[in-house]
């Protein structure tokens, strides 16, 4: 194991406290690999990939709100600990395909991609903070849900407009309030109330979308219900739960020989850590941008995608290149 991933390791067990699964043994952490077969490939762990993929993951529909934000609403969203998501880049198609390979190589319990007899490429909540920039608090999201707040619940949806049976869960209920208008003369309530909508927003059409259809989940809606309290709640142990779900949800359909297999949960945190590791030669870069997902654009990924599945083979893994691209596309 080289210095640098022995390194990595030890800042990833650290930086993830706020999950129960902080005190994992990182030790097993694969250093430089050989080659893995290429992600265009219908072979994955457990079986045959399924030919056809939906998802409900939407990056463009949440930059189509973000872009007419001003700065104080942008202000906001900082002051609820969800800045870094401002600058996700749009994205003309997510490579489902790609998510999928990636996803059927996930260990739910380890939280782990395994390539095989290369080794294992572990995550934690501590990356999904480094790849969007949201909170990771000491507060976990999942065990104020348990509670299911009736209360909390009751005010978001009067307080958003979202108290009818036709729009209780609707993702564009919760869109018109952030683009209502908000300035410093708004009352407290207003100002709370967009960064509530924001949250929910986000979470249905990029960090825990599900399978229906302009649909929220109301399991994570007590943990918001006091907008101050927003950036103390561990987000990132929640995104990673659900695609933990996510994950298990397409491995069954492909134990089940499914035709069709929807893809839900953030399974873009999957192609942007794992792009962000692998060593691409010239194509890597330094990981002095956080959130790291400013760095991939839908160009640049795009050309790291195509490179993996070109050549079939990871040459080992990367957590600092120096290399720039070199090209005069979009990066």
């Amino acid at each position: 194991m080289s210095d640098h991933v022995a390194r990595r390791d030890a800042s990833r067990s650290r930086g993830s406290s706020g999950s129960s699964r902080s005190g994992r043994n990182t030790s097993s952490y694969a250093g430089p690999c050989g080659g893995i077969s290429p992600p265009t490939s219908p072979e994955c762990n457990d079986g045959v990939l399924p030919g056809t993929f939906t998802s409900r993951l939407s990056v463009n529909t949440v930059s189509d709100v973000v872009d007419t934000f001003d700065e104080y609403k942008r202000w906001l969203v900082q002051e609820a600990g969800f800045g870094g998501t401002l600058n996700i880049p749009r994205q003309k198609k997510l490579n489902l395909k790609f998510s999928a390979w990636l996803m059927s190589r996930v260990d739910v319990q380890g939280m782990e991609i395994d390539l095989g007899h290369i080794g294992k490429l572990r995550f934690w909540p501590a990356d999904v903070h480094k790849v969007f920039g949201v909170p990771h608090g000491p507060r976990q999201v999942r065990e104020i849900g348990k509670q299911l707040n009736t209360e909390a619940v009751k005010f978001i949806r009067n307080a958003l407009g979202m108290d009818s049976s036709d729009n209780a869960h609707s993702l564009k209920a919760a869109e018109a309030f952030p683009m209502k208008e908000i300035s410093q003369t708004s009352s407290q309530m207003e100002q709370d109330c967009f960064k509530i909508a924001y949250v929910i927003f986000l979470m249905g059409h990029i960090l825990a979308p599900g399978s229906k259809h302009d649909y929220s989940s109301i399991d994570f809606w007590p943990a918001i219900g006091s907008a101050e309290l927003i950036p103390e709640f561990d987000w990132c142990g929640y995104i990673l739960d659900e695609l933990m779900k996510a994950v298990a949800k397409l491995k069954n359909d492909i134990q089940n020989n499914a035709s069709t297999a929807n893809l839900a949960a953030c399974h873009l945190f999957l192609q942007v850590f794992y792009l962000d590791n692998v060593d691409l030669a010239g194509l890597n870069k330094k990981h002095d941008t956080i959130p790291r997902i400013a760095d991939f654009s839908y160009a640049f990924m795009k050309r790291m995608i195509i490179m993996v599945t070109r050549n079939g083979v990871v040459l080992g893994f990367s957590g600092e290149a120096s290399a720039q691209t070199t090209d005069g596309d979009e990066s």
